[in-house]
């Protein structure tokens, strides 16, 4: 017996053009773009998840508008998509293998002829007034109004682990501040 769960029966014509013209609606060029920017977050969650370290996604609209990292110190990382002239890019960028490489995925029957380039803008900041923190980053009572912005770094990489850890690298020797992420789950035991 035949299910057919996500396409009506092709014999009746009425069903098969309503089913098709939602299915256009559905996927008009912005939606399938805040689809796709929707599953890039996920994704990004599904990472930082997957190496430990708790990522809360927010929404706006419907859509999701950045992922926040808890840490240390009452800071926290907000990660978002880099934006250029107003747009913003994807936060994954598919790099598809030319040359050598190309050819040996090829011979190797590995199936897959390409790799995805991760890309984001990493916030620092602050929501809470320490004197000694102002001290540090050379900040007035004035910049902080309810949270602060410490420092930004956008970035790219290939490997996602090593792409946040070169994150937090930069923000360790470039803008003297030592993150902590807040932990999804016990790591240390077995």
């Amino acid at each position: 017996m035949e299910v057919s769960l996500l396409r009506p029966n092709n014999s009746n014509k009425k069903e098969q053009q309503t089913f098709d013209e939602a299915f256009r609606e559905l996927t008009t060029q912005s939606e399938v773009l805040d689809i796709a920017k929707n599953q890039f977050f996920r994704n990004y969650e599904r990472n930082f998840h997957r190496m430990g370290i708790k990522c809360n996604l927010e929404r706006s609209g419907g859509h999701f508008t950045h992922g926040v990292i808890h840490g240390n110190d009452d800071m926290f990382i907000e990660v978002e998509p880099i934006t250029e002239n107003g747009n913003a890019r994807p936060m994954m960028r598919w790099y598809e293998y030319d040359g050598v490489m190309r050819e040996y995925t090829e011979r190797e029957g590995l199936g897959i002829h390409g790799k995805y380039v991760y890309q984001a803008r990493f916030t620092l900041k602050s929501d809470d007034w320490d004197p000694q923190k102002a001290a540090d980053f050379n900040l007035t009572e004035d910049d902080f109004n309810g949270e602060c912005t410490i420092a930004t770094v956008e970035y790219e990489g290939w490997n996602f682990q090593e792409f946040f850890q070169d994150v937090l690298f930069i923000l360790s020797e470039q803008h003297n501040v030592r993150f902590y992420p807040q932990l999804s789950r016990n790591l240390t035991g077995f």
